[in-house]
């Protein structure tokens, strides 16, 4: 990638650590190394315009300046370039230190060894790496101070594995800290993205939930009152041309309420409210008294209501039983050719038998004596809505034929 990001679930090859936390720690402990070692070969020069005194100062200067005009750098950039530069020059200006003073040593390696981890950001073979460098160096470089002696060599080995040995294991521990703030970053955007990808989701299922809402409050309130409206519609025109004016009139005011009602039908679908007939009469069984009543003298067509004290039901039942009462009244005008519709609302057992002791559904049937389903009956819109509706409450919608060749729809949800 272009900016240096590491593809997904991969981490980078230099993973940038919090640096503009650990910035000023970082510098005050390599400031107070190098002051440390520049005391300490002054104290040890015999005069100040001693050329190794000067030497060593020089390098100490040498290697400050590398470290703020290319370490620190590399490190806010996340540079691996400019670090392993960096990491390179602290290894020879140690070693060559090495090799004129070993007391000079001493406080650039506890720079060293924690540089050597932090440079390679935690990586446990590039920090193993440059600490085994730093070591040889430092090694090689005193080596040559004390004459190549195999004997100082010998006695200096143990001193070597102790203090490899600590350098690594706290190298280490700082590369597993870091492996594991690497791994909890990564978690971290995982799970931003799950979380991102299944708000989008959940924004995808809500608008196709609102829509299916939309369709279904539609197809049982406005379509059913525009369909009217086009009879109502046909009807007054053969009165006005049949000369007979009041009785137009009276067909267009029919016309004018189904229009009202549908506004406010509109309204409460916008809204997301219960049925506005269910609103006004307050209760289930008084709207659905008034929604027979008005749909036998709407149809002419002779209409019943059975309808049992309900317990407590929650809103959202409420109103997919009117709707489905809706719905099935609207498809007994349209397909049935009935001359009897009976509607029915009663409580049932988990059988389904009625007015049990302990019920635990309650049940919306409406009947008919219509010409029945036929082997070819294709289910419509409205009750394939119907039958979303009593999914989403835990419900079940069947169709029960009559022996009278007519259908019965039953509508059943559950009463908790």
């Amino acid at each position: 990638m272009s900016n240096g990001t590491p593809p997904p679930g991969r981490a980078a090859p230099f993973a940038p650590l919090r640096w503009a936390t650990l910035a000023l720690w970082w510098n005050i402990a390599f400031l107070v190394a190098v002051g440390l070692a520049a005391v300490i070969s002054i104290r040890n020069a015999v005069y100040l315009a001693d050329a190794g005194l000067l030497m060593e100062l020089g390098g100490l200067a040498a290697l400050t300046a590398c470290y703020f005009a290319v370490g620190v750098p590399g490190l806010r950039s996340n540079d691996p370039r400019k670090m392993l530069g960096y990491l390179a020059i602290l290894v020879a200006v140690i070693g060559l230190a090495a090799g004129h003073a070993n007391t000079l040593v001493n406080p650039l390696l506890i720079i060293g060894f924690s540089h050597c981890w932090l440079f390679t950001q935690g990586r446990r073979g590039p920090g193993l790496l440059a600490c085994g460098a730093l070591s040889a160096a430092c090694t090689l470089g005193l080596w040559a101070y004390h004459g190549f002696s195999g004997t100082w060599l010998l006695g200096y080995l143990p001193t070597l594995a102790i203090m490899l040995g600590f350098s690594s294991a706290v190298g280490l521990a700082f590369a597993h800290s870091e492996q594991q703030s690497r791994r909890n970053a990564e978690l971290a955007d995982e799970l931003a993205l799950t979380q991102d990808a299944l708000a989008q989701a959940q924004f995808a299922a809500g608008i196709s939930a609102e829509r299916a809402r939309m369709t279904r409050e539609i197809h049982d309130t406005l379509a059913q009152g525009f369909a009217v409206l086009g009879v109502q519609a046909q009807l007054a025109q053969a009165q006005v041309r049949a000369g007979s004016t009041d009785a137009a009139l009276e067909v267009l005011e029919k016309s004018r309420e189904i229009c009202s009602a549908n506004l406010a039908e509109a309204r409460s679908i916008v809204e997301d409210r219960s049925p506005v007939l269910l609103e006004e009469r307050g209760s289930l069984r008084r709207a659905l008294a008034t929604l027979v009543e008005g749909w036998s003298i709407d149809t002419g067509i002779a209409a019943t209501a059975d309808l049992e004290e309900m317990p407590t039901l929650s809103p959202q039942a409420e109103q997919a039983l009117f709707r489905a009462g809706q719905e099935a009244l609207t498809n007994v005008r349209r397909h049935a050719d009935a001359s009897r519709v009976t509607l029915r609302l009663y409580t049932a057992d988990d059988r389904g038998r009625a007015q049990p002791v302990t019920p635990s559904r309650v049940v919306l049937a409406v009947s008919d004596d219509g010409i029945g389903l036929g082997p070819d009956h294709a289910e419509g819109h409205g009750l394939t809505g119907m039958r979303s509706r009593a999914a989403g409450l835990g419900g079940a919608v069947t169709s029960v034929p009559l022996a009278d060749g007519g259908v019965e729809i039953r509508v059943s949800l559950p009463l908790d």
